[in-house]
């Protein structure tokens, strides 16, 4: 089952309990905030939407994958490298956390 999430703000915001606990508890995916929401980065979000595990919504409006990587690509300096790598290394097995300075 996909999860569903909304852009706001260059972020993708989770709010269903059980998406939130699949996506940070399990797949260790975002960062916990305002009291039972996750928020997933942009490199994030376009990898769970490459691997068809979320469906993502702006003002009511689905977003598709190269909506958001158009998106993605004006506000994150090498996107394409760093979307790359994200996903290798995701791929490999390995848990990666952003941080949206370095980003």
């Amino acid at each position: 089952m996909q999860a569903t999430g909304e852009l706001k703000d260059n972020n993708i915001i989770i709010e269903k309990q059980r998406d939130i606990g699949r996506l940070y508890s399990k797949s260790h995916l975002g960062e916990l905030f305002d009291k039972n929401k996750l928020k997933l980065s942009l490199l994030e979000g376009i990898f769970l939407l490459g691997e068809d595990k979320i469906k993502i919504y702006s003002n009511k409006k689905e977003i598709d994958f190269s909506g958001l990587v158009k998106i993605a690509s004006k506000n994150i300096v090498d996107f394409e490298i760093k979307y790359m790598v994200f996903k290798d290394l995701r791929g490999r097995g390995h848990a990666l956390k952003i941080f949206e300075d370095e980003i």
